[in-house]
């Protein structure tokens, strides 16, 4: 199996809903630094999603209404919870200059370690989706 070593910038698609993710807004300029010290503790840089600009912001579709019926119905019931503000926080960002980071994890030990990288290079409002639940993991 062959291994890119750069995170997949606004190739994925629409997700309705995170899971088994830690999710950060990257400041402007420290992408770069940031992707290399996830890569220097072990993250296959390949399955890391980056969204940026506009076309990041249309990927995350805040409202769901460039995604169809299901997602606009999907958008509208999760903006009753506190992941609409995370989103809004993330949308806010792409528009503001800022890339967002997905990191796919398995562990909620393994989410801490991450969070704690992406905290020691400037990223914010950093969250672990897990199945059912999200934790702000900010340090």
């Amino acid at each position: 199996m062959t291994s890119r070593h750069e995170p997949r910038v606004n190739e994925s698609g629409f997700v309705a809903v995170q899971h088994d993710r830690v999710v950060a807004i990257v400041p402007d300029g420290h992408l770069d630094e940031s992707m290399t010290a996830l890569a220097d503790i072990g993250v296959d840089l390949a399955w890391v999603e980056v969204l940026q600009g506009d076309i990041g912001a249309r990927t995350l579709d805040f409202d769901g209404t460039k995604h169809g019926l299901w997602a606009h119905v999907v958008r509208t019931t999760q903006k009753l919870g506190t992941a609409s503000n995370e989103r809004e926080n993330y949308a806010a960002a792409l528009r503001s200059g800022d890339s967002v980071v997905i990191v796919p994890v398995h562990t909620d030990a393994v989410a801490d370690v991450y969070a704690r990288v992406l905290d020691e290079h400037g990223c914010r409002r950093i969250i672990h989706f897990r199945k059912y639940t999200t934790e702000q993991l900010s340090f």
